[in-house]
């Protein structure tokens, strides 16, 4: 049980660090301070999970009342430690991204969003000619259709036709 109550106590010390390190440096607070962060708050909350479990073992009274009050104070202190950690992740957020995007720029659509197309010349011409058979372009020569004629071959079965050269 003591194993794990120094586990604790070393886990809760290196979060607070951290966290400590996150809040003073904007160039400490890179993605994987915040990873090394999260990882740290999930494996203190394991091993507070574990010392309880010890906890509800121990034969001594007074052993096991220290250690539910150890326990609560581990709770209470790993709470403190995800509050602050959302705290500086939003604050962190908001000062990096706010500066970076001027104001005017704020509120235009991104780059590659879907955006409508209402003057471009295929539009156009597709809206202009819609009812006639007129060629928006030129230079392609209008297609004529053969109609197809069936012929019976020897073996009785429907050939297509053959194209004129």
């Amino acid at each position: 049980m003591n194993s794990l109550f120094n586990t604790a106590l070393k886990q809760s010390s290196a979060v607070r660090r951290d966290l400590d390190a996150f809040a003073e440096n904007a160039a400490a607070s890179s993605p994987a301070l915040q990873g090394q962060i999260s990882a740290s708050l999930t494996s203190l909350s394991r091993t507070i999970d574990d010392y309880t479990e010890t906890a509800k073992k121990e034969l001594i009274p007074a052993k096991q009342e220290k250690a539910y009050d150890r326990i609560k104070t581990f709770r209470s202190d790993l709470l403190d430690y995800r509050q602050s950690f959302e705290r500086l992740k939003k604050d962190r957020q908001d000062v990096v991204v706010a500066p970076t995007i001027p104001p005017p720029l704020r509120t235009r659509t991104p780059i590659l969003s879907p955006r409508p197309l209402l003057s471009s010349p295929r539009k156009i011409a597709l809206q202009t000619n819609t009812n006639s058979n007129h060629n928006p372009f030129p230079s392609d020569p209008p297609h004529k259709t053969i109609p197809a004629k069936p012929t019976l071959s020897a073996n009785k079965l429907l050939c297509p036709p053959q194209m004129p050269h």
